[in-house]
């Protein structure tokens, strides 16, 4: 009986530091817009629009003009041609934070997932001229 529970334990832990390891590597790998087809950063952009539209993004946030937050088009002009920026950008999203745009505090987004936070960001810098238009 106690060879199993050792077994069972060793199972869970070998387990754990898999799934952190497979964490690990998906959240140390940057994102490059750069690395996107044309048709992924379509879909991205579809999909990034609908969850800003279901979230509570527009509280804040308007596409042409400032609200609490600056607008959509400010910040996809501010980190236009930065190809490692939907990360930080994500991230942001989902931590929340202040002082990159004057003294509003973010809120923070912990149940956005960092692949749904991306797709978000990817559709907010495609408001840049010369990017691919955003889906409407």
């Amino acid at each position: 009986m106690k060879k199993q529970h050792i077994l069972i334990a060793m199972a869970l832990v070998a387990g754990l530091v898999l799934t952190m390891a497979q964490k690990s590597f998906a959240e140390d790998t940057p994102f490059l817009l750069s690395s996107l087809t044309a048709e992924q950063k379509a879909a991205m952009i579809t999909e990034g629009k609908a969850l800003i539209k279901t979230d509570d993004c527009f509280t804040c946030h308007r596409i042409d003009s400032k609200l609490t937050g600056p607008s959509y088009k400010d910040v996809a002009k501010r980190y236009a041609g930065k190809d490692d920026i939907v990360d930080t950008l994500a991230n942001k999203v989902i931590k929340g934070g202040n002082k990159n745009w004057g003294f509003a505090m973010m809120k923070a987004h912990p149940n956005l997932s960092l692949e749904n936070a991306r797709k978000m960001v990817v559709a907010i810098l495609s408001l840049h001229k010369g990017d691919a238009p955003a889906a409407k």
